[in-house]
């Protein structure tokens, strides 16, 4: 579920495999036709409250239309398991995401290019990544495990905090 900070009764799921919407704020819910399959995690962008992104089985997915349509956004990651995606609230060309093609990793363009991060637990699948609101260089990343991590210089480094 991801909400619009554009837009906040704009919000988004996914439930049994269909993505629904709400335009007031998740009074009513409905049903969104779309092409869109195999979604494990929604993001909202920071700045167009009509784009909306999608980690799936299949790579990292963007709509434009408010989820009607979508297109391949990340071809580094195209036909592989991304399981989250996180934008930079105050530097939007900034994502953090994890893939089973790049593990980690962190794109300073909005996607077209990728550096792989380093947390320590690099055999372990992160499966959420909040930035700070505050202080986007803060950031932390959670474990399917359940290891929380947190860095402090844009993901340059990781401490594990639990």
């Amino acid at each position: 579920m991801t909400v619009s900070r554009v837009n906040p009764d704009l919000v988004y799921g996914s439930f049994a495999g269909k993505l629904q919407r709400s335009l007031d704020g998740g009074k009513k819910w409905e049903q969104v036709d779309t092409n869109l399959t195999n979604v494990i995690s929604l993001v909202s962008d920071p700045v167009d409250a009509d784009t909306v992104y999608a980690a799936t089985t299949g790579g990292i997915m963007r709509s434009s239309n408010q989820g009607k349509t979508w297109t391949d956004a990340v071809p580094d990651v195209s036909g592989a398991a991304v399981t989250v995606l996180a934008i930079n609230p105050t530097q939007t060309t900034e994502w953090i995401s994890f893939s089973e093609k790049l593990g980690l990793a962190k794109s300073s363009d909005s996607g077209k290019s990728w550096k792989t991060l380093k947390t320590g637990a690099d055999d372990d699948v992160v499966l959420h990544i909040a930035y700070d609101n505050k202080n986007p260089k803060v950031t932390y990343a959670l474990t399917k495990t359940n290891v929380l991590y947190k860095t402090t210089d844009g993901g340059e480094s990781w401490q594990k905090i639990r």
